[in-house]
This record gives structure tokens, sequence and C-alpha cells, in this order.
């Protein structure tokens, strides 16, 4: 589980515009193309270049919070959720 530190060290690193929580995180993000599985996640960070990219996978490792990268949700096996 997130720790509210983390979660605003993380919005931080990408910006106001740069990430999506609560009634923000659309089902996109949650529902992939079979319809059955969901998971919603606390927060979608969505870094605008490899910089940020970098800074959250290094914070996430020094705290050994696992991260879950996400394409477009079109996989029939479930993985994104």
């Amino acid at each position: 589980m997130l720790n509210s530190n983390l979660i605003e060290k993380l919005k931080s690193i990408v910006g106001p515009n740069g990430y999506l929580e609560n009634a923000d995180i659309s089902p996109a993000y949650h529902h992939d193309i079979s319809g059955i599985r969901t998971g919603m996640p606390l927060i979608v960070l969505r870094p605008s270049n490899t910089d940020e990219v970098s800074q959250i996978l290094k914070l996430c490792n020094d705290v050994r919070q696992p991260v879950i990268p996400q394409g477009g949700m079109t996989g029939l096996v479930s993985a994104g959720t």
C-alpha cells in the first residue's frame, strides 16, 4: 500500500498535470479488454519524459514499492489489472 508521503513525492515529480487520482481515474485505467477483471489503482502517474520515469523508478526502488507499468489494456490475460 502506498503511503501518503510517497504519493506526495511522486506527484511532485510529475507535477499537477502528470497524475490522476480518485474519480479522475477513468475505467480505461482499471478495466481490460476482457471486461472480466478490474483493479482500481490508488494513483496513475503519467510522466512526460524519461527523466520523470527515471526519478519515479528510483524513488520506488529506494522504498521497495512495486511499480506496474500499463500499456493499452488490450491484453486478454488481465496482466494490466
